[in-house]
């Protein structure tokens, strides 16, 4: 080692580089994702303790993300 600290350091290689650049745009539509779910699950929960739909009005909703009980 030299009196600057000449020693060499691994630089990425452009494959890793794309790969990580491609898993970072993944994560970031992954986040955007759950952001979108999480704002339907407060506007549910929100209409949910509001009462804004009367109990006989209860619509047969089969969703996926299984909700449905907070849909009515």
């Amino acid at each position: 080692m030299g009196l600057f600290g000449s020693e060499k350091k691994n630089l990425l290689q452009d494959g890793d580089f794309i790969l990580i650049q491609t898993r970072v745009g993944n994560l970031e539509l992954e986040i955007e994702k759950l952001k979108t779910h999480i704002n339907s699950l407060r506007g549910l929960i929100n209409r949910k303790w509001s009462k804004e739909v009367a109990p006989d009005e209860k619509e047969t909703i089969k969703s996926p993300d299984g909700l449905d009980n907070l849909r009515y």
